[in-house]
């Protein structure tokens, strides 16, 4: 089994929430939707500029988590499948047989 490359699986997630943060920062630029910042809500271009630093952020927590989860779910997998006795080639999984993670 291959790894998942981490910086990828960050770009998927940042391309992911990118046009919601956007979203968010334009409607947070027009006074339409509050961004929060240290616990009150902003406005205007601090909260365009905030929501817009802010995002690159979160979305490094939430890949770090899913990496770690994912790392683990690989070795758990391996693991078990070197208890019973099961040969994983190329082809068992469907990212893998696809080439989807490279």
């Amino acid at each position: 089994m291959k790894k998942i490359p981490f910086l990828k699986l960050y770009l998927y997630y940042l391309f992911g929430a990118l046009p919601l943060s956007l979203l968010f920062a334009f409607l947070s630029l027009f006074h339409k939707f509050p961004i929060r910042f240290n616990g009150k809500p902003t406005y205007g271009i601090i909260g365009f500029i905030a929501c817009l630093i802010f995002t690159p952020l979160w979305v490094f927590l939430i890949t770090c988590l899913s990496w770690v989860a994912l790392s683990l779910g690989r070795w758990l997998y391996g693991l078990f499948c070197r208890l019973i006795k099961i040969k994983i080639d190329d082809s068992d999984l469907v990212a893998q047989k696809e080439n989807l993670f490279n």
